[in-house]
């Protein structure tokens, strides 16, 4: 199936259960959804970790809504013909890099995507880590002062993370200032200041 204009996996493939090696290479694909990643290591696990999958001569995406697929292609236990997983991908922007140099630096390529805050950070914190957030359009209600509802929270913590955008510090820059004497023991149990550039809804 390799050299054709494919944009994206074929519906049909979902059909050819029996097959261990897709040939893919120098096709139109940029990327591969959620659906076929799936299928592809479920089908890996059914004939224990043989299935191939051939990637090679595509240029796909490094972007935000094809961040889940930079990702798959990192951790797949499919056996891809770039053992390295270095396949060219594009960024926003126009220039190239690899989906390895893509995985490895992903908040510096995906620290933009909302999607990304949305569906994959506040669940590591909060599934995976166990961690309580206060998240601003979630849990601060509408009439309560922002600064009074931040401190609170602090108050009640016993370690902190803070995740913040850009425009956040330039609107609300003052409730990190900790002008209040009791607020000098946040230092103390500050453990990471993460600071994203602006997230785009």
């Amino acid at each position: 199936m390799g050299f054709n204009l494919f944009s994206e996996v074929p519906i049909a493939l979902h059909t050819l259960t029996n097959r261990e090696v897709l040939n893919l290479k120098h096709t139109n694909l940029q990327t591969n959804n959620k659906t076929f990643q799936q299928f592809f290591d479920v089908r890996n696990e059914r004939i224990e970790a043989s299935f191939q999958l051939k990637l090679s001569g595509n240029v796909f995406r490094c972007n935000c809504e094809n961040s889940d697929f930079v990702l798959w292609i990192s951790k797949t236990r499919i056996k891809l013909d770039k053992p390295a997983r270095n396949y060219t991908c594009q960024l926003e922007n126009g220039t190239y890099t690899n989906t390895q140099k893509a995985a490895e630096n992903f908040h510096e390529f995906y620290d933009d995507c909302f999607d990304w805050v949305k569906e994959m950070l506040i669940p590591k914190i909060e599934n995976t880590w166990k961690m309580k957030m206060c998240i601003e359009d979630r849990d601060i209600l509408a009439g309560i002062i922002r600064s009074d509802a931040i401190s609170q929270s602090i108050h009640e913590s016993k370690n902190i993370v803070f995740v913040i955008s850009k425009s956040f510090t330039e609107k609300h820059g003052e409730i990190l200032r900790f002008k209040e004497p009791s607020m000098k023991s946040t230092l103390d149990i500050c453990s990471v200041l993460l600071s994203l550039q602006e997230t785009s809804k």
